[in-house]
């Protein structure tokens, strides 16, 4: 019978990598990855031994097709699913391999371990229950708008993703329609991991003109 592995790597800190990481990218056949890039680090960092079969994947056009995936799980292969960072699923695409295993009659294990997600979390100063993840933000002003407005229907610690290029703009549409507090975390488990707490209004006075990196927001409105 086939067998999914959804593989957590780690969000930065190559030392947190398992034993049990290891073992399990030893028994696969076949593994499907967002970043070829950074399975290679982690392949030459645990020093694997076995060649895997070992395809890139994704939502997009770039990817393997469903077809492809099926066809592997037909074939009673062992799959890994690594996402770039973390735990497929959150804030990754992945859905859709988990799906077609199911499909397709394949076992579906989970290898837990890192996750920004639970890391942002357990860093709160706030209630962290309950705790709504919204992903990335619209890309339109108005967009942002209407989905803040959606959010602040719900009482609860809100979790939000952004990248550099957009960080600022969004803080500031934050600022300028909404009366909340935030949290914001980058480069957790690195060197150079970053915090700043506070009103949208105070956060811009922190931020550096250039800011790294994918952010993660908790946002808690007032």
């Amino acid at each position: 019978m086939s067998v999914l592995w959804v593989i957590s790597t780690p969000i930065g800190n190559l030392d947190d990598v398992s034993f049990r990481l290891k073992e399990i990218l030893e028994n696969c056949d076949i593994l499907l990855v967002e970043s070829l890039s950074k399975y290679k680090k982690i392949s030459y960092f645990l020093k694997l031994s076995r060649k895997h079969k070992v395809v890139k994947w994704s939502l997009n056009k770039k990817g393997i097709s469903k077809k492809g995936i099926e066809k592997f799980f037909i074939q009673g292969k062992t799959i890994g699913l690594m996402s770039d960072a973390g735990a497929p699923n959150i804030a990754d695409p992945g859905y859709e391999v988990v799906s077609t295993a199911i499909q397709c009659k394949a076992k579906v294990f989970s290898l837990p371990g890192p996750s920004s997600v639970g890391s942002a979390l357990s860093l709160s100063r706030w209630p962290t229950l309950p705790c709504f993840i919204w992903g990335f933000p619209p890309k339109s002003d108005k967009k942002i708008f209407n989905w803040l407005e959606k959010m602040s229907n719900l009482k609860g610690t809100h979790l939000i993703f952004a990248n550099p290029a957009k960080l600022r703009d969004l803080i500031l549409i934050m600022n300028k329609f909404i009366n909340a507090d935030l949290q914001l975390f980058s480069e957790i488990s690195k060197i150079h991991e970053k915090r700043f707490d506070g009103k949208p209004q105070k956060i811009l006075r922190l931020l550096p003109e250039t800011v790294k990196g994918e952010w993660l927001i908790l946002l808690k409105f007032v």
